[in-house]
């Protein structure tokens, strides 16, 4: 739980630092973080060694979890600031449906 928080923190920190020089540097962090975890993900399944396959499966979860803090931060950018406190409301409680259902 600690390295998924680490991770989505410095997605967040990263997407923001890049955001300065490539504005929609947000998506573009969320989808590699997804394309680096994607063989490490296959990787964890297909292991013959059970270290090799918590290694792969740790890379994943700390590639695949940087999205959290970038969603959050989209979410902000495309909503006006009157309703941005409902907005995030809306999508913590749509994450943790869709998170309990999984």
């Amino acid at each position: 739980v600690a390295i998924g928080g680490i991770s989505g923190a410095a997605g967040g920190y990263l997407s923001d630092r890049l955001r300065r020089k490539v504005p929609e540097s947000k998506a573009y962090v969320i989808a590699i973080s997804q394309i680096l975890a994607a063989p490490a993900i296959i990787g964890t399944l297909l292991a013959s060694d059970a270290r090799v396959s918590y290694f792969l499966l740790f890379w994943a979860y700390v590639t695949a979890e940087t999205w959290v803090g970038v969603a959050a931060a989209m979410v902000q950018d495309v909503c006006m600031p009157a309703i941005r406190a409902q907005a995030s409301a809306v999508y913590i409680a749509v994450i943790t449906i869709i998170g309990g259902l999984g």
